[in-house]
């Protein structure tokens, strides 16, 4: 009786310690899942910053761009407006010859008619 009564408490504790055994190996298994998660983040976070770099970079590069672009259309500004003065400054003096001209063929004695012939303005 009594060692059926210590062979059915060894039992029971064996039980017991079956289920404490049981639970801390589903812990473990939770534990191992996290890990396997903290180690997806880790690699997720390390392309990130990898792809990050890769982005500062390119953008560092069309800042650049941008820059040596703002330069180049300054330049061209300037040549465009020496251009655009020269041109005035040419037109100008165009103006005036054809102007000076003008006088010169009022006030010169030999000028056409109206029919195209030559002759000889009247002094005034």
């Amino acid at each position: 009786g009594s060692q059926q009564k210590n062979h059915g408490n060894f039992l029971a504790q064996l039980e017991t310690m079956m289920g404490a055994v049981k639970k801390e190996a589903s812990a473990l298994e939770g534990m191992k899942q996290k890990l396997k998660d903290m180690d997806e983040l880790k690699r997720s976070f390390l392309e990130l910053k990898h792809k990050y770099k890769q982005v500062e970079k390119e953008n560092d590069d069309l800042q650049l761009k941008l820059k040596d672009s703002d330069q180049q259309c300054k330049d061209i500004r300037v040549d465009f407006q020496r251009l655009n003065d020269f041109f005035n400054t040419e037109k100008n003096k165009q103006v005036e010859l054809q102007q000076a001209n003008t006088r010169q063929w009022r006030a010169s004695p030999w000028r056409r008619t109206s029919s195209g012939r030559s002759r000889r303005a009247s002094p005034s």
